[in-house]
């Protein structure tokens, strides 16, 4: 079974985690809502800051740590942008 996944999610909410990294609030029609780790997505020259604002439609790039029940969000590419 592979550990890496791609699927399309709603961000939902953004939650910093120390200075720079994120934790994304995800809906996605394979796992439900998760939570998944952005290293380096609240820093200045970070590609997946634009990427993953609140109410974007994106296809995730997921990689799932399964010791630790984790994902990691890696990358992710713009669908649609759904501003509040």
């Amino acid at each position: 079974m592979s550990r890496h996944t791609i699927c399309q999610a709603i961000v939902l909410h953004q939650h910093p985690v120390g200075d720079i990294h994120g934790e994304l609030t995800l809906l996605t029609a394979d796992h439900g809502l998760i939570r998944a780790t952005a290293h380096g997505i609240r820093g200045q020259k970070s590609s997946l800051r634009s990427k993953c604002q609140t109410y974007s439609l994106i296809t995730a790039y997921l990689f799932e740590d399964s010791q630790k029940q984790r994902f990691k969000l890696s990358d992710a590419e713009v669908i649609a942008d759904y501003f509040a």
